[in-house]
């Protein structure tokens, strides 16, 4: 039987903020919790009100108060406090590897580390960093280049990383998002009304007001259509003024955030989820649409077609092109047979290509291998 392991996550941001980095790396940890390793967590202490040491889930997660500012001007009076808590937490979890579930500034500790506890570093991207971020040579390109393996999310998400990180070319491997089923039966698709679903933060990425502006056309030939808005963000409030000013305010329901066990029922009570974004990694809402048995349509752009698949489980859209968003839903609507199928499809798919005990195989199997690799290097060192 092989050992079990000793993983240290490091992620720029867990519980409790929830986003679909944060719900990526805890189905990863119940997963391989659930076989018998051991994972602590590191995270940014976001809050005074988040303690410094607390617990999730039976699992330990430490949070370091980092402050930006003293990393920009490399304040040693302040960053050595945090080294050393650092090194104590690392010193006492003797990890086998570590984990980057979500990047960001404070990689810089871990950087700033990792010569003292020369164990193997995995990073799994959610997102491709951008220049304007956190720019090429600050942590979380130093991170990528020390890294071990990289894990992009999507096939699309790999060939933008290595366009803009050569670095990481020759060790990449793509390992899908999962996300675990209910232990409900979805609900058959409703029809009356017709309602339609964003899900998500409400920015510029994710393109609600596409949908938004999509509503008139779909009113003319649904007039009893609905559009349920589940989220928050900085772009709400110029999305319902959106809505007023295209007059279709009373068909437009803003829900605001919602817990992630809520989800679900949105999605049994919605007819088709729409996910217009302008860039999308991977596409966590999609998967959840498709466990619940519901049509997406989706964004042609970065990993979403490796989610729905066009004319199967779902279609795709170009984004920006509120005309061809009503002649996909509308169309989609006048033919219920043809949601009926698609549904069932996309369910199949999602257990099929997206379970938790796949996703977790291939992360357990890249772990052993890069212990292995690091072991024999030890021995022959």
């Amino acid at each position: 039987m092989s050992r079990s392991l000793r993983i240290l996550f490091w992620s720029e941001s867990f519980w409790p903020r929830i986003g679909g980095s944060e719900v990526a790396t805890g189905v990863l940890i119940d997963g391989l919790r659930g076989r018998g390793h051991t994972c602590e967590v590191i995270t940014r202490r976001w809050s005074d009100d988040h303690p410094e040491t607390d617990d999730w889930r039976g699992v330990r997660v430490h949070r370091v108060p980092f402050d930006d500012a003293a990393f920009d001007r490399l304040d040693h009076a302040e960053l050595m406090p945090l080294r050393q808590r650092i090194v104590k937490i690392k010193r006492a979890f003797d990890a086998d590897l570590v984990h980057v579930g979500l990047t960001g500034p404070s990689l810089f500790l871990h950087n700033f580390t990792a010569g003292q506890f020369p164990v193997p570093t995995l990073v799994t991207m959610h997102v491709a960093p951008v220049a304007t971020e956190y720019g090429r040579n600050k942590p979380v390109g130093e991170t990528l280049k020390a890294a071990a393996r990289v894990v992009p999310v999507s096939h699309a998400l790999q060939q933008q990383l290595e366009a803009d990180f050569p670095a990481v070319r020759g060790k990449c491997e793509v390992i899908h998002n999962a996300l675990p089923e209910s232990n409900n039966e979805s609900v058959p698709v409703s029809f009356d009304p017709p309602r339609l679903l964003c899900v998500g933060r409400v920015t510029e990425q994710k393109g609600f007001d596409t949908a938004v502006a999509a509503m008139p056309g779909v009113l003319e030939r649904h007039p009893d259509a609905q559009l349920d808005i589940v989220g928050d963000g900085d772009g709400l409030g110029s999305l319902k003024q959106r809505a007023g000013d295209l007059g279709v305010a009373s068909s437009v329901s803003f829900h605001g955030w919602q817990p992630p066990d809520a989800i679900e029922r949105w999605l049994d009570r919605t007819t088709l989820v729409l996910m217009p974004s302008r860039w999308e990694p991977f596409g966590l809402v999609a998967l959840q649409a498709a466990q619940r048995a519901r049509v997406c349509l989706a964004s042609r752009i970065d990993g979403l077609p490796e989610v729905v698949i066009d004319g199967e489980t779902g279609l795709l859209l170009p984004p920006d092109d509120p005309d061809d968003w009503v002649h996909a839903v509308a169309s989609l609507l006048d033919d219920r047979g043809r949601i009926g199928v698609m549904s069932v499809r996309a369910r199949r798919g999602a257990a099929e290509r997206f379970g938790v005990g796949r996703h977790t195989d291939s992360y357990e199997a890249l772990y052993r291998r890069l212990t292995r690799t690091s072991s024999l290097r030890e021995a022959h060192a």
